[in-house]
């Protein structure tokens, strides 16, 4: 049996980042961004808190456009949208 819980995906550390923010600190580049986005995205849907701000004042997408490389973002118009609640259309 797999169980389920939404208590835990807006959980936060001692600086404040959730999963989200752990996942958009880092270079996105290459096929570990590409795994990141997807990861983003399921959390997304399981609840996590776009709005949710750090101890830096930071979305978890601010940090995904601060640390993209480019391209990525560019290519999925969709994350971007549920991130920042943006069209980049």
């Amino acid at each position: 049996m797999v169980m389920q819980s939404t208590v835990g995906v807006n959980a936060k550390n001692n600086r404040g980042d959730t999963a989200l923010h752990a996942l958009a600190n880092g270079r996105l580049s290459g096929h570990m961004a590409q795994g990141r986005m997807e990861a983003a995205k399921s959390l997304i849907e399981k609840g996590a808190d776009v709005s949710s701000r750090n101890g830096d004042a930071k979305t978890a997408g601010d940090l995904f456009i601060q640390n993209d490389t480019g391209l990525l973002l560019q290519k999925d118009a969709f994350l971007v949208h549920l991130l920042t609640g943006t069209n980049t259309r």
